[in-house]
């Protein structure tokens, strides 16, 4: 719908700004607006993850992460997802030493 690309556009821009906890709003209020392609839905939940890392809020990042994995586990950008989880499961147990 238009409603969802404005939205999604406008995630986009707060992402570039580095507006990380605006992005993900404007990508959780299109998720949750109604039924969205797998690809899309993917897409957001993936940024979502980016911006949660960037937030340095790992577990919300490995969520979102494995989220889009689930979406469609034989895409791109799940493999994309599944390189992040791996870094962050490995950056967080690094933490921990």
């Amino acid at each position: 719908t238009l409603t969802n690309s404005i939205r999604i556009n406008l995630g986009w821009c707060y992402y570039k700004k580095s507006n990380y906890s605006e992005a993900i709003d404007e990508y959780r209020n299109t998720l949750s607006a109604g039924p969205l392609d797998l690809n899309t839905r993917q897409w957001l939940t993936f940024e979502i993850g980016r911006c949660s890392f960037f937030l340095k809020n790992n577990e919300e990042a490995l969520d979102a992460f494995r989220e889009a994995v689930s979406v469609n586990p034989d895409t791109k950008l799940a493999q994309k997802a599944r390189t992040n989880i791996e870094d962050i499961e490995r950056l967080m147990k690094s933490e921990k030493i």
